[in-house]
C-alpha cells in the first residue's frame, strides 16, 4: 500500500489478530454502543496511547547507542506525534470502517483523526490480551517493526557512543519479536 506522506521501504507489518469481541470494540464508536457491544473504542484508545508510548520508550532505552535523555525524548516525540500515529493508522485503515450512527466523514481532514483513534484502540486491545497471554511479545514485535526502519534513519543525525552489551540485548529482543534490522 502506498500512502502519500509515508516513506516506507517495506510494507507495514500485519496487524496481530484480535478475538472477535475486541475487534468489535475497537471499531465501535460511542454513538453506536448497544447491549451486544456496550463499549466503544474510547477506553481502548486511552489505554493504547499509554501502551504505545511505553513500548516506544522501551525500544529507545534498549538501543545500543548511548543517547542523552534530551535526544531520547526528541526521538520518542517523533514517533508519538499525532501526525505519525495518523499516518500509521492510515496505513491500516485507509477507508472508514468505524461503526458510528451519526457521522460519516465530511472531509478528508477527519479521516486521519479516526484512523489514529482506531490505531490507538487496536494497540489498547493488544494490551488487554497481554493480561492473559504472551501478546506483550507480539505487541513489542509489532511496534518494533513499525519503529525500527525509521529509527535507523533518525539516528544518523545524532552523536552517540555504542554500548556493546545493549547492542547484544537489543538484537536478542528484536529477533524474538521477529524484527529484522538492516545493519549499516
Amino acid at each position: 500500500m502506498n500512502v502519500p506522506g509515508i516513506n516506507v521501504r517495506q510494507p507495514p507489518p500485519p496487524l496481530p489478530p484480535l478475538p472477535a469481541h475486541l475487534q468489535q470494540e475497537v471499531f465501535t464508536h460511542s454513538s453506536n454502543t448497544s447491549p451486544t457491544c456496550p463499549n466503544s473504542y474510547e477506553r481502548l484508545e486511552f489505554r493504547g496511547i499509554a501502551v504505545l508510548n511505553t513500548f516506544i520508550t522501551r525500544i529507545l532505552l534498549a538501543l545500543p547507542r548511548r543517547l542523552d535523555i534530551r535526544q531520547l525524548a526528541e526521538i520518542r516525540n517523533k514517533f508519538i506525534a499525532t501526525e505519525k500515529i495518523e499516518k500509521w493508522g492510515m496505513m491500516y485503515y485507509p477507508e472508514r470502517i468505524c461503526v458510528a450512527r451519526h457521522m460519516w466523514p465530511t472531509s478528508d481532514r477527519l479521516q486521519p483523526g479516526y484512523a489514529k483513534d482506531l490505531f490507538y484502540a487496536y494497540i489498547g486491545a493488544l494490551d488487554v490480551l497481554s493480561e492473559r497471554s504472551e501478546s506483550e511479545d507480539i505487541m513489542g514485535g509489532f511496534v518494533g517493526q513499525l519503529v525500527v526502519p525509521e529509527l535507523n534513519d533518525i539516528l544518523l543525525g545524532f552523536h552517540y557512543t555504542w554500548d556493546k552489551d545493549s547492542c547484544r540485548i537489543l538484537n536478542e529482543r528484536l529477533i524474538q519479536g521477529g524484527v529484522k534490522v538492516a545493519i549499516r
